[in-house]
């Protein structure tokens, strides 16, 4: 083995002895920015797959030390709804590269133009995303990103063993150090109207908000229930009972915003 890369192997296997002993998720999390730094990286990302009809990514995340900046110009640009490292995790277990000066053809000439503006400006240029599942198999990864080269086909074997099992001991550290939060009364609104289907936008028109505000509240319900995203928000909703079955105080209210027959 490489010198460079068993000095490499010999700190993910340090990280990996320091996991164990973690008590809080953001012990993982300092451990992670560690990690990231010591390979040279500048910024991490612990994420789960967003949704397919999600039009924002800044509520996938469950920490990172990207700029805020660029997640909301990101979103503000929609330009999750094409992502293609988004696409290729849903589909592949192997780890994701990107890089700005290479980007796929599924994007447009201008959304290449405001990327590679975006994470140039932000010291992002390039990065990995390493496929991980937590322990009832719900799909995530952890990011690694910078102004480094892309990593050697060695430190991203390393790199995505510790990624496995940091992404699936999250969870017990955040099920011990958290309970579930009331939600809020609109925050249980936005939860009734996404088990019917609701799209962000379609909530914020019933709502009487927009639709930044209504991804807003999902975030913020995210975190209070500990969910990966919208599907899983209402999958822990009903089985807390916080939302009635099949919807019915959803369905009553809409009744109030929507000619007849259109609750679909």
């Amino acid at each position: 083995m490489p010198e460079n890369l068993c000095k490499h192997a010999e700190f993910i296997v340090s990280c990996y002895e320091r996991v164990t002993r973690l008590e809080t998720p953001g012990e993982l999390f300092s451990l992670l920015k560690e990690t990231a730094t010591a390979l040279g990286f500048t910024n991490y990302g612990v994420v789960f797959l967003p949704d397919r009809q999600d039009r924002q990514i800044r509520s996938a995340f469950v920490a990172t030390n990207v700029s805020s900046d660029l997640v909301a110009e990101y979103d503000r640009h929609r330009l999750l709804e094409n992502s293609p490292v988004m696409s290729a995790l849903r589909t592949d277990r192997k780890p994701v590269e990107y890089d700005v000066e290479h980007l796929p053809l599924q994007r447009s000439e201008e959304q290449t133009a405001v990327i590679r503006e975006l994470f140039v400006r932000h010291k992002v240029p390039r990065g990995v995303f390493l496929p991980c599942y937590d322990h009832v198999g719900r799909k995530g990864a952890i990011a690694f990103m910078g102004e480094r080269p892309l990593p050697t086909s060695g430190e991203t074997a390393v790199l995505h063993l510790l990624c496995h099992y940091a992404f699936g001991h999250l969870h017990l550290l955040l099920s011990a150090s958290q309970r579930t939060k009331e939600l809020t009364p609109r925050e249980i609104e936005c939860v009734e109207l996404a088990a019917l289907g609701k799209t962000n936008l379609e909530c914020g028109l019933i709502l009487g908000v927009s639709e930044t505000t209504i991804a807003g509240y999902f975030s913020s319900i995210s975190r209070k229930l500990n969910a990966a995203n919208k599907t899983h928000i209402v999958a822990l909703a009903y089985e807390r009972g916080l939302i009635a079955p099949k919807g019915k105080e959803a369905k009553a209210r809409l009744k109030a915003h929507l000619p007849e027959g259109n609750l679909t």
